[in-house]
């Protein structure tokens, strides 16, 4: 696996469990301005994709280089 397929992994997999999570509250009424009872969950979530991406970046310390090769190969592509 390279640093780009397993950050789309990533990705998609955090996107899932955010969407599960708000399907989970989407019937819910707040009711005030600070009533989201999911926000505990939803931060979470967001903490455990951010250190799996801290993981990935040292796992991969050319992910930048990597990064940058991904967008020039699709921009030809989409310009190809």
């Amino acid at each position: 696996m390279s640093y780009v397929s397993e950050a789309q992994r990533l990705q998609a997999e955090t996107e899932m469990k955010l969407d599960a999570l708000y399907e989970k509250y989407s019937g819910y009424v707040p009711k005030g301005l600070d009533d989201e009872p999911w926000s505990a969950e939803e931060r979470e979530i967001i903490r455990a994709f951010s250190a799996a991406v801290k993981a990935l970046r040292l796992k991969y310390p050319d992910w930048e280089e990597t990064v940058e090769e991904y967008k020039r190969q699709k921009d030809e592509q989409g310009h190809g």
